[in-house]
This record gives structure tokens, C-alpha cells and sequence, in this order.
């Protein structure tokens, strides 16, 4: 049997790669996704540990509560600082202040991107400053500022330069005195931060006499977790005191949190659509190979083979299938998160990321397991389908399987599919998903998304199945159209090749055209160019070693275009079969139709919804 299953893919290599693909992109988006979210928290974690790296505790208000944005802390009275001053173990302590605005140029406010805030900090004194100047200073007297690299090269900032500075009290002009990075980045996800002197940010931002931080240095031998203790004690419950490390790690929670939520959710809601468009296709297209295989299942029955045997081979071919595609949508995935750093690059929302790292559980075993498991899940079926084979049909001809129990039921399976996807979709809009919460124990919001996915899953599928009751009188009602079209295109072609002087070379053209010269040019632009950009752009391989590749890969497909094709316009004398058959095939078999048609109808609603849902996001 296991000659069988090799015979069964290698026999059908084209069929079996386009299935592969199905499940590629698929498990491409789920492992890179995973691999972003780490580059994105190891970014903003490396980025926040070495902000504080010299603040042994720091204190902020404490908060009643936290909302989607993080923390919504106010300030302290500067009268802490003075108190944290006296705490024994205390070397230094500095106030300093946080609040929003950002740059003015020429009237215009150069604001951040993405949503990301626009932040003003007072800046602090050397014994707590861990940024890196790339030119310039700190701040030193009123009217100075400094700003982060990627403002900076955003507007073609230069050191000395007066700009504006948006305030609570209007727009001050400033002169422009340093710009620099923080913990090796140039930003913070598309934010803006300016930095002020501590005076200028009290006068500017209503914090008179007020500190949005306490930053504080230990004395030698003291610990920042025995000085936070102490300094708790003092200022009481209202003071939230951390140490270097704790709010650190609180930030990285924040801000790395918040994007990773809102990235990670948009881009697994569209892996899942993926892989939910690559069951219908790997569905449909083990349905055709098994029907195509009658005969040979028949004779495996034959000469011995149980059902048993018939079932493992098809499940053992999609088995190889799934493990094939999602072994390339892991490795494609690393490619896929190299592509949206350079794609949020060029959008101008350029989020800080560390190295690539591959999580083993999410972005290795996770596309694994949801790949394989796909294509063994939409094979079953018709697996199930080629066990009933039986052994008379190895003599027939054209022997057809016989109708399963699902086949002969799918009016009503449908109907029910369908009232049960509406419920769920309704109790998801009018009760906050009460019968999900019922059963699963999720929050309100988890609760109605999770219920409206399920419905909506549900009502796709029993689209599908309903569509086969649709297929016949909607093939001759689009058919008929488009046969006509095509009879009429063929007569054009016929009559403009019969005019003296002119017929000759328009044929011949269109033949180049077709043939050889032009689409054979297109062919290689595009696959040799999109390999060349893709693989350069990301960094996998030197720009040499790419463009070999590209040309290489290039030749090869044009090689292989120019073989399969074959060009005969126009026919020697127009015929209306070619539509009628096309007609014929499209109805010939209701339930593969409207299988493959589903499959289309879902990439084009995910694709429709797509700019909807990020411009809501």
C-alpha cells in the first residue's frame, strides 16, 4: 500500500502541489505572526530593561484602574520627591515629567503614525539617562529640545534648527539641540518623543509643583527591592513604587501587548480564513481524485486490499500532503514576518523588532498540527467515499460511486446548518453570545466574537452545500451569455483575418503575442523580478546569489509556459461546442461546483472585508 500512496501523489504531481499551496499560505501566516509577536516584545522588552538600566525605583501614581491603552496614571506632588530624599538607601532621586505634544513645523504638526502617542518627556540628568546621541546634546537650558532619530529623519531635523512645540499653553518655539536613540531604536512603534528641560515641562504641560515619575538611585550595597520596600512604606498606598525591572517589564506587558493584540488577532483571523478556504479546495480536490481512481480502488478490492486499506492510503496521502505544505508554511513564515516589517517600514509605522526567533510551540508545532490536521480532516470524506468502492466496478467503465448517507441528506443537513449558523450569529449580535458564555465560561466581548465566527463558519458552509440545488439553472442562465460572447469574439477574429492585407499580419501577431514574445517577457518579469525583490528585500540571500536565482527560476517557468502552450485563434470556423460543454462540465457534477465556488466566495469575502476591517481597527 505504501507503493499505492507514493504512486497516487507522484501520478498527479501538478494536482498535488496546487493542493499544498492551499494549506502553505495558510500556515505561513500562522507561524509568522507568532514569529512577529516575539521580535515585537523582545524589541520593546530590550528597549524598556535598558531605558531603566540606571533607575534602581521608580514611582508613578497609582492607578484605579487599567484600560485597553495601558494605565491612565496622573502626577505626583513634587513633595515626593523630597520625601524619597530622606528614605535611608536613597542616593538620588529626580521628579520628572511626561506628557503629550510633539513637533510643529511650518505651521503643520508632525504627529506620530499608527495611532502610536506623542510624548514629551523633561529629560532626565546623567546619572539616570541611558539614551545614545547620534548628534547633539541633551538639553540644557529652556527652549532646548531633543527628539528621536526617526522623527528626526521623517522631517529632515537637523541640530540648531528652530521648530514648534505644541503645548498646553500653545506652540513654543524651540531650538532643536540633539537627537537621539532609545536602546538601539530609532522608535517606538511610530511614536514621537521630544525631549525638555524639567522647568520648560512644568511651565508648558500644567505640571507646576507636580512629577508624573520619581526616578530613584541606591545607594552601594542597597538593593532596589529592599529600596523599594522602604520607600513603599513612606509614601504610602497611593504611590505605585517598582523597581528598575518591574516597570520595565510592565511597559514591555503595555505597549508590546497592545500591538500584538490588535496585529495578532487581525493576522491569525486571516490565517484561519486561509486555511478554511484550503479545506473546501483540498476537500474538492480529493473528491475528483478519488472519483477518477474508481477503477482503481476497485481493483485493490480485488485483488485483496480490505477498506481498511482503501481508507489509510487516501489519509495517508493526505497525511504526506498537509506534513509537506506545512513544513513550507513554516520555513514561508520567516519570509512572511521579514515582509511585514519591511511592509510597516515602508508604511511608515516602522515597529522596533529584535532578531528572529522561532517559537517551537507556536510557530513550529502549532501550523503543524493545524495544517496536517486540515488535510486530514477535509480528506476524510471523501477517504470514507473511496472505501465503498466495490470490486465489480474494476470492470465497468465509468462506474460511479454510489451515493453516501450525507449525499442523499443534504437538503436537511443544510437547512439545520443553516438555522443553527443563524442562532449563533443572533445570539451573538442581540445576547453578547449567552449560549457560548454558557458553554465555555468566556467574558462578554470573547464570548459574542467567538459566537458571531461560529455562526458565520457554519452559514459558509451550509452556502456550500446548498449551492449544488443552484448550480444547473445558474450554469444555463451565465453560460448561455458567455457562449454567445465567445461565438461572437470567434467570428471577429474569423473576419478580421480574411481582410486582404491585413488578416495575414494580425494573425501572425496575435500568434507572437500569444505564443512567444510578449507574455513569455511578462512571465519572466514578474517571477524573476518578485523572487529577486522578495528574496533581497528580506534579507535571505546577497543581491547576486537573488538575481541568479530570479533568472534561473525565471528561465525555468518560461520554459515550462512555452512547452504547455499552444495557440489556434482564430478556429478555422467558429463553433458554439466550446460553451456548451463548458456549460455541460459546470453541471455535470452540482456538489464539486459549488465546493469549488465556495471556496472562491470565501477568499473574496475575506478579501472585500479586509481594508473594512483594518480602517475600523
Amino acid at each position: 500500500m505504501t507503493g499505492v500512496i507514493l504512486r497516487g501523489l507522484m501520478g498527479r504531481k501538478l494536482r498535488s502541489v496546487l493542493t499544498m499551496l492551499s494549506i502553505v499560505l495558510g500556515t505561513a501566516m500562522i507561524s509568522g505572526t507568532f514569529v512577529v509577536r516575539d521580535q515585537i516584545t523582545h524589541a520593546f522588552d530590550s528597549i524598556f530593561t535598558e531605558s531603566n538600566q540606571k533607575i534602581d525605583v521608580i514611582l508613578t501614581k497609582q492607578t484605579a484602574f487599567t484600560s485597553d491603552n495601558g494605565d491612565q496614571a496622573g502626577p505626583l506632588p513634587e513633595s515626593v520627591v523630597d520625601q524619597v530624599k530622606g528614605v535611608p538607601g536613597v542616593k538620588v532621586a529626580e521628579g520628572q515629567i511626561q506628557a503629550l505634544g510633539g513637533i510643529v513645523i511650518d505651521g503643520e504638526f508632525k504627529g506620530s503614525t499608527g495611532g502610536a502617542p506623542n510624548l514629551v518627556l523633561s529629560w532626565p540628568s546623567e546619572q539616570f539617562d541611558s539614551t545614545t546621541f547620534v548628534s547633539g546634546h541633551p538639553p540644557s537650558q529652556d527652549g532646548e529640545v531633543v527628539v528621536n532619530k526617526q522623527l528626526a529623519d521623517d522631517n529632515h531635523l537637523k541640530v540648531g534648527q528652530r521648530v514648534g512645540l505644541a503645548t498646553s499653553v500653545g506652540v513654543k518655539q524651540v531650538t532643536l539641540v540633539g537627537v537621539y536613540t532609545l536602546g538601539g531604536a530609532t522608535s517606538l512603534g511610530g511614536a514621537t518623543i521630544v525631549g525638555t528641560t524639567f522647568h520648560d515641562a512644568q511651565q508648558w504641560y500644567d505640571r507646576v509643583g507636580k512629577a508624573s515619575t520619581v526616578n530613584v538611585l541606591a545607594e552601594p550595597g542597597v538593593s532596589p527591592v529592599a529600596l523599594r520596600d522602604r520607600i513603599q512604606k513612606v509614601v504610602g498606598s497611593g504611590v505605585r513604587v517598582e523597581t528598575g525591572q518591574q516597570s520595565a517589564d510592565r511597559q514591555t506587558s503595555e505597549v508590546a501587548g497592545s500591538i500584538n493584540g490588535f496585529l495578532t488577532t487581525l493576522l491569525l483571523a486571516f490565517a484561519g480564513a486561509s486555511v478554511f478556504v484550503g479545506a473546501f479546495i483540498i476537500f474538492n480536490t480529493f473528491s475528483i481524485t478519488v472519483g477518477q481512481r474508481t477503477r482503481e480502488f476497485a481493483m485493490l478490492r480485488t485483488i485483496g486490499a480490505s477498506r481498511r486499506q482503501v481508507l489509510r492510503a487516501v489519509l495517508s496521502e493526505a497525511l504526506i500532503v498537509g506534513l509537506i505544505a506545512s513544513a513550507i508554511g513554516i520555513l514561508a513564515g520567516i519570509g512572511f514576518a521579514k515582509l511585514l516589517n519591511i511592509l510597516f517600514d515602508s508604511a511608515g509605522f516602522g515597529l522596533p523588532t529584535a532578531s528572529i526567533t522561532v517559537p517551537i510551540l507556536w510557530s513550529v508545532l502549532l501550523p503543524l498540527a493545524v495544517g496536517t490536521g486540515i488535510a486530514l480532516l477535509a480528506a476524510t470524506g471523501p477517504a470514507f467515499r473511496a472505501t465503498r468502492v466495490p470490486p465489480i466496478a474494476a470492470l465497468r467503465e465509468g462506474a460511479e460511486l454510489p451515493q453516501s448517507w450525507m449525499g442523499r441528506h443534504a437538503l436537511p443537513i443544510a437547512v439545520g446548518v443553516t438555522v443553527v449558523g443563524v442562532g449563533f450569529i443572533v445570539d451573538g449580535i442581540f445576547n453578547k453570545g449567552s449560549v457560548m458564555h454558557a458553554a465555555t465560561g468566556f467574558g462578554d466581548t470573547a464570548s459574542t466574537l467567538v459566537s458571531l465566527a461560529v455562526g458565520a463558519v457554519l452559514c459558509f458552509m451550509a452556502v456550500a452545500m446548498l449551492s449544488r440545488y443552484v448550480v444547473r439553472p445558474l450554469s444555463a442562465v451565465i453560460g448561455r451569455p458567455v457562449e454567445i460572447v465567445g461565438l461572437g469574439l470567434q467570428w471577429v477574429g474569423r473576419g478580421v483575418s480574411a481582410i486582404p492585407l491585413v488578416g495575414r499580419p494580425v494573425r501572425r501577431a496575435w500568434y507572437a503575442v500569444t505564443r512567444d514574445y510578449v507574455l513569455a517577457s511578462v512571465l519572466f518579469l514578474v517571477a524573476g523580478g518578485g523572487i529577486t525583490f522578495l528574496l533581497f528585500k528580506a534579507g535571505v540571500v546577497p543581491g547576486a546569489i537573488a538575481l541568479v536565482i530570479a533568472v534561473a527560476g525565471g528561465v525555468l517557468l518560461v520554459s515550462r509556459w512555452w512547452k504547455a502552450r499552444e495557440s489556434e485563434w482564430p478556429p478555422e470556423k467558429p463553433s458554439r461546442q466550446a460553451g456548451r460543454l463548458a456549460r455541460e462540465n459546470t453541471a455535470r457534477n452540482t456538489s464539486r461546483t459549488a465546493v469549488t465556488a465556495a471556496a472562491m466566495m470565501i477568499g473574496g469575502r475575506c478579501g472585500r472585508s479586509f481594508p473594512r476591517f483594518t480602517r475600523w481597527a
